[in-house]
């Protein structure tokens, strides 16, 4: 086994251990140590420990052996799926076999220890799958040196070419019919068994069928076909290789080209049209012939299959495409462009489901998205999805399954808020960005109009409902609490306005502004036989109603009939309709004793009514009583 480099240049003879003394590399140990970095140099090989073992089984992680100790008489090489240096290899081994010439290819085993022992081998027959390793099929050709049981070895795959077929090939003219299609005919009446190239008047084609497909009148310039007719066949076409291409090299990337654009293109097809009307570069047209009701019959314009079977963070894509408009950013033609076109077309209604547009998610994960828009290149485009110029006929653009909704990501890019959706009651749901967040509702320059700010785990609600005729819409509290009251606020000094009469505004209430008010007005309605109550409530212990004209106006208390019954304003006070008047003047406070006690009006004397009627004055006057009377 070769040293690794740590251990061959370390710097004391225990490693780690100054007081071991200084290391001396040997130089037995560089040579093995370098002849190993030069056989890894050569042919980019799979690193593999070699076992002497003969038997078929699983040789160990990084282990290889063959079926027999002498290479001469080798038929078998079983490799682990694992190589030396720990990377799982066992997809990268199953290509070996993809050649279709009877030798799939070349397999060199340099030594790694030893750079003189080289052993080739030829790969004859599929890779097959041993569980944990890879069994080969090899013929020996020949090398030096033995293999040494623990060494370390390069396996070095060189893929052989396919192998080549050379088809027979005819003209159809050299055919008895009265049509291309009887020439055809006749063509594979002659020739049924066998594959073939032939020669048309309309095109070329090579065939592998027993009996010609409908093409009549067609232009194409190449056509192939390949139909399953073995025992117990159904005879329709089959898949098969067309066209396979193998690519193992580097493409050119750089930094500014806008796709990579190299030996990756399989099959290319190039046309340069000029003049009126349309072209197309490729171009499929499919039938999709008569066949029973109720019974499966499916035809695809463009079908592929793309499988990545070992390049860790690949990029695949189904369908690719790059439409420009001009050659570089200085050119520009004002061409209409479109990446994907489908057009539709149906008569006469029908029931089956027609769509422009279907993705379909299969395995155990899901896809992030059915459809994104990528950031890279310009990343800006004017709109998301511009449908004004379609006609729906149920008048919906976008339709969504129940309880699927439209989101948006956060300003962080971290979390995809849902914004609307239909719950499985089927009512409607409009949700703000996150708990804490606004649901703003602006006009198109984003001057908000009004705003709904979230709570966190809110339980009670504001709910608005509609009216049938004769009645009022409705705006009231909800909630799962027993008791829940509505607060409405307004900001700074502004007031509380109340109107009827629709667009014209009619103000019937106002509550006006009170800075750091603690005491306010309550109003109360009442059971049966009971009085509704408008009083003064707030945090002072006895405070006051004042109810206040305006102006020269005043208070008036009217009864059940609109009758005024007390009246107050600038001038005085009225009772029971009277107009107010003011307090009478001229009134002076009588001296002497006051008394406020019954009397007998048959035997009163003077002086006791004096005494009377000096009390009610004393009370009725500014001074001491009412106020209704003054001097």
């Amino acid at each position: 086994m070769v040293e690794l480099a740590a251990t061959v240049w370390r710097d004391f003879v225990t490693d780690g251990v100054p007081s071991s003394g200084t290391w001396k590399p040997h130089k037995s140990d560089v040579r093995k140590w370098g002849a190993y970095l030069e056989a890894l140099h050569v042919g980019s090989g799979l690193s593999f420990v070699f076992s002497s073992i003969t038997a078929d089984a699983d040789p160990g992680a990084g282990t290889f052996r063959l079926n027999n100790a002498s290479l001469g008489s080798v038929t078998a090489a079983y490799v682990d799926n694992v190589d030396s240096t720990g990377i799982t290899v066992g997809s990268i081994i199953d290509g070996w076999d993809d050649s279709t010439n009877n030798v799939r290819g070349t397999l060199t085993v340099r030594g790694v220890d030893n750079a003189s022992v080289v052993n080739v081998f030829n790969v004859t027959g599929s890779v097959i799958d041993g569980t944990g390793y890879r069994k080969l099929t090899v013929v020996y050709v020949g090398g030096s040196g033995a293999l040494v049981n623990g060494d370390i070895y390069a396996l070095i795959f060189t893929r052989s070419g396919d192998a080549n077929v050379a088809l027979p090939g005819f003209d159809t003219n050299n055919f008895a019919g009265a049509s291309e299609s009887a020439r055809i005919a006749a063509m594979f009446a002659s020739n049924p068994a066998q594959p073939y190239v032939y020669k048309s008047p309309s095109h070329f084609g090579i065939i592998r069928d027993t009996a010609p497909l409908n093409y009549q009148g067609t232009r194409a310039a190449f056509v192939l076909q390949r139909r399953d007719t073995a025992a117990g066949g159904t005879n329709e076409l089959i898949p098969g290789t067309v066209f396979a291409h193998v690519s193992t090299g580097d493409g050119v990337v750089t930094a500014g080209s806008d796709l990579s654009q190299s030996i990756w293109m399989g099959l290319t097809a190039t046309m340069t049209k000029t003049g009126d009307g349309s072209g197309s570069t490729f171009q499929a047209i499919g039938e999709l012939g008569a066949y029973g009701v109720g019974t499966y019959n499916e035809l695809g314009g463009f079908v592929g299959e793309f499988t990545n079977t070992g390049s860790l963070h690949g990029t695949m894509s189904g369908v690719e495409v790059l439409v420009k408009d001009g050659i570089d950013n200085a050119s520009n033609f004002d061409t209409t462009m479109s990446g994907v076109i489908a057009r539709i077309r149906r008569w006469n209604g029908g029931t089956r489901r027609v769509v422009n547009f279907m993705a379909s998610s299969e395995g155990d994960v899901g896809p992030e998205s059915a459809y994104s828009f990528s950031p890279g290149g310009y990343a800006t485009w004017l709109r998301g999805m511009d449908f004004r110029y379609a006609t729906f006929t149920t008048g919906q653009a976008i339709l969504l399954k129940n309880a699927d909704s439209i989101a948006a990501m956060n300003a962080a890019g971290s979390n995809a808020a849902p914004l609307m959706f239909l719950d499985a009651s089927d009512h409607t749901w409009l949700m703000a960005g996150g708990t804490g967040k606004s649901l703003k509702f602006a006009n198109s320059a984003l001057a908000v109009q009004f705003n709904i700010l979230s709570t966190a785990s809110a339980v009670n609600n504001f709910e608005a409902s509609g009216a049938v005729a004769g009645q009022s819409p409705l705006f009231w509290v909800k909630g799962t609490d027993t008791d829940i009251g509505a607060s409405f606020g307004t900001k700074g000094a502004g007031v509380h306005n109340f109107y009827t009469g629709g667009a014209t505004f009619l103000k019937q209430a106002e509550i006006g502004h009170v800075a750091s008010a603690v005491n306010f007005v309550s109003l109360k309605g009442a059971v049966t036989t009971g009085h509704p109550i408008v009083q003064p409530g707030g945090t002072d212990t006895n405070p006051s109603l004042i109810v206040q004209g305006k102006g020269t106006g005043g208070v008036k208390v009217n009864d059940g009939g609109a009758a005024t019954k007390f009246e107050v304003n600038t001038t005085g006070i009225g009772f029971f309709g009277t107009t107010p008047v003011a307090a009478k003047t001229g009134w002076g406070v009588p001296t002497g004793t006051f008394t406020r006690t019954t009397y007998v009006t048959s035997t009163v004397t003077l002086p006791q009514l004096a005494e009377r009627v000096a009390a009610l004055i004393q009370d009725f006057h500014q001074t001491a009583g009412y106020g209704a009377l003054r001097s």
